[in-house]
């Protein structure tokens, strides 16, 4: 499944997890949403949009800052 980044304010769509805010189920391909649906958080239209790699954060890599470790960390203890 891909990712798409909205250009102008970074919100991320991920087909594998859909938006059912918008009755967009998981697993709907990008090019099966309409195109005249738009960005929830700024209203962008769907060709500003672009395919993104996601990368996983890795807490043991030295250059991680720290802070989305301990954010993973309390949410992975939160939801248990």
């Amino acid at each position: 499944m891909k990712t798409y980044m909205c250009l102008i304010c970074g919100w991320i769509y991920d087909e594998a997890a859909g938006f059912p805010d918008d009755d967009i189920a998981p697993g709907t391909a990008w090019d099966d949403i309409p195109i005249t649906w738009t960005c929830p958080e700024c209203g962008a239209q769907k060709s500003d949009f672009e395919m993104v790699e996601l990368l996983p954060v890795h807490c043991s890599d030295p250059s991680n800052q720290g802070a989305s470790c301990a954010a993973g960390a309390a949410g992975a203890a939160g939801a248990a």
